[in-house]
């Protein structure tokens, strides 16, 4: 179905969130929390892409991260998934929260990093969404659907591969049934985690 925006004002809001990220202008966070709700797509694009760009310039982040979530969640528009997603892990929480069930290891005695850096293979330096030292278990959530994302996905699993580490790679498609998925996974390590196979991840 066709955005019923003019085309005029589209882009005039999609000009002014450009705008917002690239001047990192905090004053005008209301107004990015606005443009989140736009009936246009490409304007709440733009508008998380900003919002992850004022993550480190002292805007309330409890309010980034509620007005993000419904779009990263929800939103009919991959691309705007996408992005919030994106601008989510600037505030540090993208994949701890989507993948909250992390937390019942720590209550079961597992320690966790959370998005720690580490040096795998000469020059390149990755990130992992999860890394638990006492099991030497790394977890990555793939959350996107992008060419350039798939690509760099695929570029950082063959990384883990050829260093022999263990990694448990999760996707959209298991959020409903990830307890189970992780239970599982882990098992085959030989680590037994007391997760609920019955959670659920809310959507």
């Amino acid at each position: 179905m066709k955005n019923p925006m003019d085309r005029q004002l589209e882009k005039q809001l999609s000009e002014r969130a450009v705008a917002i990220g690239r001047e990192g202008n905090v004053a005008a966070f209301g107004e990015l929390q606005q443009l989140l709700r736009s009936s246009s797509a490409n304007a709440r694009r733009l508008a998380a892409s900003a919002m992850g760009k004022l993550a480190w310039l002292g805007v309330d982040q409890a309010a980034a991260v509620a007005a993000l979530a419904p779009l990263a969640r929800r939103d009919p528009h991959p691309q705007t998934r996408q992005y919030a997603i994106k601008a989510l892990k600037a505030y540090g929480v993208a994949a701890k929260d989507t993948l909250s069930d992390l937390r019942d290891m720590t209550a079961n005695g597992f320690a966790y990093r959370y998005d720690a850096k580490f040096r795998i293979i000469g020059e390149f330096q990755i990130r992992p969404d999860f890394y638990l030292p006492e099991l030497d278990v790394y977890i990555e959530y793939w959350g996107m659907d992008t060419p350039q994302y798939k690509m760099n996905m695929y570029k950082k699993q063959t990384l883990y591969q050829q260093e022999g580490k263990r990694l448990v790679s999760v996707y959209p498609a298991d959020l409903s049934r990830l307890g189970a998925l992780l239970t599982a996974k882990l098992s085959r390590y030989g680590v037994s985690v007391g997760i609920d196979a019955r959670s659920e991840v809310s959507r």
